[in-house]
């Protein structure tokens, strides 16, 4: 399946792509760190406005190289609020929404050449989200 790879110019200043390096979201933006200790640092980006909708974004970062976003589209008063609001129901619409976010912007759900992007509910983690994974 033809897709274009997966980037966004993001409103902080900087495009979530494939040639993002760790360095570049280090040196400028100090955004939550979590350093698994292994060559995988993920960075938490705050809730933006992108493209008409709220998301919250994270970074994985390996050796330096971005490997993997994930990302979801934020809507307080329907999902997202907090742990004490939690439901599968409502996590799932927060994929649904992920997923027609990603449509409305021109990206298709599945394997490319590229990496892939995957939209759903991961019931171990108890999320709906969206990711995308670039290729090594």
């Amino acid at each position: 399946m033809k897709q274009k790879e997966f980037t966004l110019r993001h409103p902080l200043g900087f495009t979530i792509s494939k040639s993002l390096t760790e360095r570049e979201i280090s040196s400028v933006f100090h955004f939550q760190k979590d350093d698994m200790g292994n060559g995988y640092v993920w960075y938490r980006i705050p809730k933006t406005e992108i493209l008409g909708k709220s998301l919250n974004f994270s970074l994985c970062f390996h050796d330096g190289i971005l490997e993997f976003v994930s990302f979801c589209v934020v809507v307080p008063e329907l999902y997202n609020k907090s742990w004490d609001d939690w439901s599968e129901e409502k996590e799932k619409l927060c994929a649904k929404h992920t997923g027609d976010w990603l449509v409305s912007n021109g990206y298709k759900i599945g394997k490319f050449s590229w990496g892939e992007i995957w939209v759903g509910y991961d019931s171990k983690g108890g999320s709906g989200h969206g990711s995308v994974r670039y290729n090594s």
